[in-house]
């Protein structure tokens, strides 16, 4: 209830221009390895499989700890709560010459295609009744 309301709260502050970052120089490995713990349990209890691949040579990632655990363990969270008993769950981090990239794949049943331009609607959730569901625009 705590991660919801503050969570809720952060979402105000970012709409205010008020949400305040610290970056920081951290390694992705450890980055990685601590989103990870945060679903560890509930990967146990279904005994899904969590993994984590990094391509070589990445370079330290300068960004805030706490906002980069939210938006990974958000992700994970959501893989293993959508990924049957015995599935994989992947965190991936490639990097390019335009930078890095984070991915999150799962053995889940997926997002019907109709509803992918909805993912990213404020509070939307697949199976949300259409009068239930927020109207807000993708971002």
């Amino acid at each position: 209830m705590q991660s919801l309301v503050s969570d809720l709260l952060d979402v105000t502050r970012i709409e205010s221009g008020q949400l305040s970052i610290a970056p920081e120089d951290m390694p992705i490995g450890t980055l990685l390895d601590e989103a990870l713990e945060l679903v560890a349990a509930a990967a146990a209890e279904k005994r899904i499989r969590l993994e984590k691949v990094l391509t070589a040579n990445l370079p330290p990632l300068w960004a805030d700890r706490e906002r980069s655990l939210q938006v990974l363990g958000n992700l994970l969270g959501n893989a293993v709560k959508f990924t049957p008993a015995e599935g994989r769950v992947v965190v991936r981090v490639d990097s390019d010459e335009s930078g890095l990239a984070f991915s999150v794949e799962d053995t889940g049943p997926g997002i019907v295609r109709e509803h992918l331009p909805r993912v990213f609607d404020r509070f939307w959730q697949e199976g949300t009744p259409p009068s239930l569901a927020p109207a807000s625009a993708c971002l």
